[in-house]
């Protein structure tokens, strides 16, 4: 859970930023927009097109995992079409795949609201990253404001258990 109360970026939290002139893009706000307390990360539109910029989590150990819950709040406060707001998950952060969650930007603002995504994708693994990503025409979003980030594991997670018996049967080629 991650809830974003100091006015410094959280240990192990990073940004990737990608398109040509692209600046950084996410940084810490002591606002609520979002709908939780004070602070928050609050992405800024830049006139960069085409672009993706994310804010990632650190690192997730998911190994026996096969499902998990992200439950987050946001808020966006809108320009116009032509960006989406997303929710990926890597491995090793230069690959990424787009989960179930996505909304496109338009002239109306979304939220506040409370977002709650089932995630399937590159887990089962010591290093899982997930990423709230704004791609595409970064000019279309004022800002998109994040808060209240909590990560479960599903209910048909399960961790793996080995059963062994005696050997028995010994003999010069094989065992049970």
């Amino acid at each position: 859970t991650e809830n974003f109360n100091a006015s410094t970026m959280p240990a192990g939290w990073t940004t990737l930023n990608t398109g040509t002139g692209i600046t950084e893009r996410w940084n810490v706000s002591n606002t609520n927009r979002a709908g939780g307390s004070a602070y928050e990360m609050r992405c800024t539109y830049q006139n960069v097109n085409p672009a993706t910029t994310r804010l990632i989590t650190p690192a997730i150990n998911t190994v026996g995992v096969s499902q998990v819950t992200l439950t987050f709040r946001h808020f966006l406060d809108a320009y116009g079409s032509g960006a989406t707001l997303r929710v990926q998950t890597s491995n090793n952060k230069s690959t990424w795949t787009n989960t179930t969650w996505s909304v496109a930007t338009g002239s109306t603002n979304i939220g506040p609201a409370t977002v709650t995504v089932n995630i399937t994708t590159n887990l089962n693994s010591s290093t899982t990253y997930i990423a709230f990503v704004v791609d595409g025409n970064l000019y279309q979003i004022d800002y998109w404001y994040v808060d209240n980030v909590s990560i479960t594991a599903g209910s048909s997670a399960s961790i793996p258990t080995v059963t062994t018996s005696a050997i028995s049967n010994i003999t010069s080629s094989s065992a049970t």
